[in-house]
């Protein structure tokens, strides 16, 4: 071997050495920025200044199309839901069931027995309207058009009535999950969460095709994203897949149509009366 291939085989080892070295060092300077991120994360969760990130969990019956969810856990509480045909009441428990399977940090003056149950009072369409405690008296409202828009309150201020929109959520979290016919609100998407796919009041159409195709005889269902065949007070739509008959609707409609003709007869006779008298 010459004395020229000796230096150039030197200079290869040292090019390759060099090049190792560097490698390392790059590898040494990234693995300490992701053990500075990481425990930069650590420190954001337990001091609780990161407010962004809330998990959480459900516990659903998969026996049910709908109207399924047995419980909710969120960082702040345990829901649990009771049924009869509607959902009827939430159970709230002031504690998170991971948080204390972790032994974490709990309020000494919560007891696992401490528990709040609120009631649903809903429309004809099966639309959460009010939510009560075990007094009766209404402390949550809402409120919506035919297809499901908020539209919140009238609530009076300046001398003048004017409409706000009622939001579902309240420091990151959601209230209560069920909101028209039983849906409940995704504050991601903005849109109603109806099984199959999602529902979107403002526009008042699903946000994807209907897994059924239709049929040749109803040519209104040949529309893949229609809602209920635009007449949503006669029919809702759970599982979004098949409409049904809001029967209560109906019911509640006669009821009341007859209840207005009996107080208006009843206004008629009385002036009848007056004026003959």
């Amino acid at each position: 071997m010459t004395s020229t291939n000796r230096l150039l085989n030197q200079e290869r080892v040292q090019k390759s050495l060099q090049e190792r070295i560097q490698e390392q060092a790059q590898e040494q300077i990234h693995e300490q920025l992701l053990n500075q991120n990481t425990a930069n994360i650590i420190n954001e969760f337990a001091s609780g200044t990161n407010q962004q990130t809330e998990n959480i969990e459900y516990l659903c019956d998969i026996t049910r199309d709908s109207f399924n969810m047995l419980e909710r856990y969120t960082n702040a509480s345990t829901e649990s839901f009771t049924y009869a045909g509607n959902v009827i009441i939430m159970t709230r428990s002031a504690y998170n069931k991971h948080a204390i399977e972790a032994d974490a940090y709990i309020n000494t003056n919560l007891s696992l027995s401490n528990k709040d149950n609120l009631y649903y009072l809903q429309d004809e369409l099966g639309s959460t309207m009010y939510m009560t405690g075990t007094d009766g008296i209404a402390f949550d409202t809402y409120a919506y058009d035919e297809f499901g828009r908020n539209l919140g309150n009238n609530i009076y201020e300046n001398n003048t009535w004017s409409s706000k929109r009622k939001s579902y959520i309240k420091n990151g979290n959601i209230i209560q999950p069920f909101v028209f016919t039983g849906y409940q609100y995704d504050e991601i998407s903005e849109s109603y969460f109806a099984q199959a796919r999602y529902y979107d009041a403002e526009t008042g159409r699903f946000t994807a095709e209907d897994q059924v195709r239709g049929y040749i005889n109803a040519p209104d269902t040949q529309n893949h994203y229609l809602y209920c065949l635009n007449d949503p007070i006669i029919f809702i739509d759970l599982t979004g897949l098949f409409l049904e008959y809001a029967m209560r609707g109906q019911e509640a409609h006669k009821l009341l149509e007859q209840y207005l003709k009996k107080c208006i007869l009843k206004v008629l006779k009385q002036n009848i009366i007056f004026v003959v008298v």
